[in-house]
């Protein structure tokens, strides 16, 4: 009897052709989507480290606002796109030690032209890198939401901050 040596038939080739195709076309997918999650994870990272340093500008200067500085003006002041906060102050100076200081104002802007938010401690300026389409501030007293406020008009304080 004579045994003959079987290879694979066309049909089996073809078969194993395509089924090689298609895992690595669902290969060559998966690489593009996480690369493109990849890079949704670092813009949704830089975007909240922004909003933190907002909020907790915003958080520090609150805590230890004024009302009214004969120096300064208002405590807390501001419009849609700007908010200006004089507030006490104790920090580390150049050399490591506490740096006392009275007062000290806290900004927060949005360059509308930019698009960018950029927060101001006395001399010191950062522009959060995360792009912004809009904001708004808008202020909660007692009598409702304003677009703008004043303290040392007020005499007092807002209620509420909103920034979106």
């Amino acid at each position: 009897m004579r045994r003959w040596r079987r290879g694979f038939s066309l049909l089996e080739a073809i078969v194993g052709i395509a089924i090689a195709t298609a895992l690595l076309g669902a290969l060559a997918l998966f690489t593009v989507n996480l690369g493109d999650a990849r890079e949704r994870l670092s813009r949704i990272s830089r975007e909240i480290e922004c909003v933190d340093a907002l909020f907790s500008a915003l958080e520090r200067g609150c805590a230890t606002a004024v009302v009214d500085s004969a120096e300064f003006g208002a405590g807390i002041d501001g419009n849609e796109s700007t908010l200006r906060i004089v507030r006490a102050a104790v920090g580390l100076g150049n050399d490591g030690r506490a740096a006392l200081s009275d007062l000290t104002v806290t900004t927060i802007a949005f360059d509308q032209g930019a698009g960018r938010i950029a927060i101001t401690r006395g001399l010191e300026r950062d522009e959060l890198p995360a792009p912004v389409r809009a904001m708004r501030i808008r202020y909660l007293a007692e009598d409702g939401w304003q677009d703008a406020f004043a303290s040392d008009e007020a005499g007092a304080f807002p209620v509420g901050i909103e920034v979106s």
